[in-house]
């Protein structure tokens, strides 16, 4: 497989994964079930209510009227009947770097009872390694971003269930009682099932930046920017595969998503450090043929670009 990234007015160069990290098993999940699903509770404001989850333009976000906890949640009804879910992400989210969320999931419309519980999870993990920043920085013991470098980001919180769920309603919770915002911001939620490939990337998979951002020179030499967001992308292949998972995983993803569905992506589930940077919701950017390279294995590429 021919590995390229374009980068448009851009010099920053794709990352090459080193050879440690072929074993790494990403995961994917579609078939959004957020745009059918009943959401309900909490405090939401009327110009920017909770149904905007449900629109995949993510700048029409859902804005909670406050910070307390009783208005920055919401329960999910995926309706009567076997809906199952593994991997559940709020997208475009304006959470702090001290804020937290939950999700629990049961049968009962309230979650009074839960049947599962994620416990509450830190909405920006580390990225950095304290190797990496200076003693003196604010970060150096928690590896978080800073509050300005999470700005411009489009961040994207995912919680992936060790087992399938097959609950009807789920309960999302928020904490984030220091969020200079004074409110909650959503842009997009995402509920789907998933697969993790029984293989891992193959070396030379690629994971970088596309910045769409124009650059057109002027009568005197000067450089004019027309600034884009940079969105991330990402060209793995994955092998061997055995037909069963070639066909009826990948291939029927590509062919469920095509090139306009939303697909969520997660580098590994091994990932700690580098979670929020290597994980994103996007759409596949072409779609590649399941190769046949072995006789009993197959192998099959994907390439996909972050949604905004």
């Amino acid at each position: 497989m021919s590995l390229l990234l374009l980068f448009n007015g851009g010099d920053a160069g794709p990352v090459v994964t080193t050879p440690s990290e072929i074993t790494s098993r990403p995961f994917f999940a579609w078939g959004n079930m957020a745009d059918t699903a009943i959401l309900s509770g909490g405090s939401w404001t009327d110009g920017l209510p909770l149904n905007n989850l449900k629109n995949r333009k993510q700048a029409r976000v859902a804005r909670s009227t406050s910070l307390d906890t009783s208005a920055t949640r919401f329960v999910i009804d995926l309706g009567s009947g076997a809906r199952i879910w593994r991997a559940l992400a709020l997208v475009a989210h304006n959470i702090s770097i001290g804020g937290r969320w939950r999700v629990t999931a049961g049968a009962d419309a309230a979650v009074a009872s839960p049947t599962y519980d994620s416990g509450w999870l830190a909405a920006w993990p580390s990225v950095y390694d304290s190797l990496d920043l200076e003693w003196e920085s604010d970060n150096f013991w928690t590896g978080q971003y800073s509050e300005e470098e999470r700005r411009g980001l489009n961040p994207t919180l995912i919680h992936r269930s060790p087992n399938l769920r097959a609950e009807r309603y789920a309960l999302i919770e928020i904490d984030d009682p220091f969020n200079v915002d004074s409110f909650v911001q959503i842009g997009r939620l995402f509920i789907a099932n998933g697969w993790s490939p029984s293989s891992g990337i193959l070396v030379g998979a690629q994971f970088g930046l596309d910045d769409g951002t124009g650059v057109q020179e002027a009568w005197g030499g000067a450089e004019v920017f027309d600034v884009k967001r940079r969105r991330r992308v990402v060209d793995i292949e994955i092998a061997p595969l055995e037909d069963r998972e070639a066909y009826g995983k990948a291939f029927e993803m590509m062919r469920q998503a095509g090139v306009a569905g939303e697909v969520l992506f997660i580098w590994s589930g091994a990932d700690t450090e580098r979670a929020m940077q290597r994980q994103f919701m996007g759409r596949m950017r072409r779609l590649n043929p399941v190769q046949h390279p072995y006789p009993i294995h197959r192998s099959a590429a994907f390439n996909l670009g972050e949604l905004f």
